[in-house]
């Protein structure tokens, strides 16, 4: 083998090197990922190390776990007044 034989069996390794390193994806904690094989649900990942099918699966949303603090305006409160007796009502 000569220089260019040497050079090809190195660019392929590293190739394939490559492709083998995509394949393997660690899912962190308060995440998970919805994977997709052909275009079909396929599978949600959760926490951990998992293996994908080179350029058969793929990654296609990343879902955020953790929870979500929504800020609500004001309410009004509401008092229904007793029919019987005539006075407010405070949620009994």
């Amino acid at each position: 083998m000569g220089a260019i034989g040497y050079s090809a069996v190195i660019i392929i390794l590293v190739i394939i090197l490559a492709v083998l390193s995509s394949c393997i994806r660690i899912v962190p904690q308060a995440q998970a990922l919805v994977v997709e094989r052909l275009g079909a649900y396929l599978d949600a990942w959760t926490v951990g190390v998992h293996i994908k099918m080179p350029f058969i699966d793929r990654v296609a949303k990343r879902v955020n776990l953790k929870e979500q603090v929504a800020d609500f305006p004001p309410q009004p409160v509401i008092k229904a007044l007793c029919l019987w007796c005539g006075k407010p009502t405070y949620g009994n």
